[in-house]
């Protein structure tokens, strides 16, 4: 999983430099970079971002991905299930268990970056109604984990669902974008990837994007990373260098058919 992820990501960061895209290394990745100069051991996908101007760019460049890679976004009528880019290696397959069980093939997430307000109370309500449509969307589109019959989280997941069957998923994705572009990501003194699940801890300044071009080593290759990593890191897992617990290690539930030809 992670030779093939890796494979992705050098095909994806060739693109970005011959088309002028700026893109940044984040979360697990950027630090599995740092305390393992490359994977955290138990990882099996890969994180980027890019902000939301490149992004926009890059979709058009859909078509530069050579075989067997393959990005994929959401466009109305669109099978696909997530509100942000996807490269797959489309030469492996894999099942994600979800509700509605997805088929793909090994893929690094590409988010888009994205500005928030300065003071504290509208930038808890920008993220809380992003967490709230992208709540509507999941559950839309039947791309959430299973939950156990007769929960509250299963009656809430219910409502929800009869509440969103006579909304067009094309719809929500549209407030879904429209709600995140609110404050543009150049203009902003904060910002990061809002549709993460850590909420408010993963807004940073955006100056720790913007400053001076940082490249950091993974898997003995290098890559663009926020300019103030360290501090990212901070923000976003506190004393960064110690690793969690064993129990707290977790990798993606995935069923895995084919990786395809693995290298020797």
């Amino acid at each position: 999983m992670q030779e093939k992820c890796l494979s992705i990501l050098y095909e994806f960061d060739r693109i970005c430099i011959d088309n002028n895209i700026k893109y940044y290394i984040i979360a697990g990745t950027a630090l599995g970079a740092v305390r393992h100069g490359g994977f955290i051991p138990w990882d099996d996908d890969i994180d980027v971002a890019v902000p939301r101007r490149d992004y926009e760019r890059l979709l058009l460049l859909k078509d530069k991905f050579p075989l067997p890679y393959k990005l994929e976004s959401y466009e109305k009528g669109s099978s696909f299930i997530y509100p942000f880019i996807k490269i797959y290696d489309t030469s492996t397959k894999v099942i994600e268990p979800l509700s509605r069980p997805f088929s793909c093939g090994v893929w690094i997430d590409v988010f888009p970056l994205d500005g928030t307000f300065e003071d504290h109370f509208p930038r808890c309500l920008h993220l809380f109604t992003i967490k709230v449509l992208k709540t509507l969307w999941e559950t839309k589109v039947r791309a959430y984990r299973k939950v156990e019959k007769f929960s509250l989280k299963s009656i809430i997941r219910l409502l929800i669902s009869l509440f969103v069957l006579l909304v067009p998923a094309h719809v929500i994705s549209n407030f879904l974008r429209k709600t995140m572009t609110l404050v543009q990501f150049e203009n902003s003194k904060f910002g990061g990837m809002l549709l993460s699940s850590l909420g408010l801890k993963q807004i940073v300044p955006t100056e720790y994007y913007s400053g001076p071009d940082r490249l950091v080593g993974f898997c003995e290759q290098v890559f663009h990373a926020p300019s103030n990593l360290e501090a990212y890191l901070t923000v976003l897992y506190g004393e960064y260098m110690i690793p969690p617990p064993i129990h707290d290690r977790r990798a993606h539930e995935l069923i895995v058919i084919d990786l395809g030809n693995i290298k020797e």
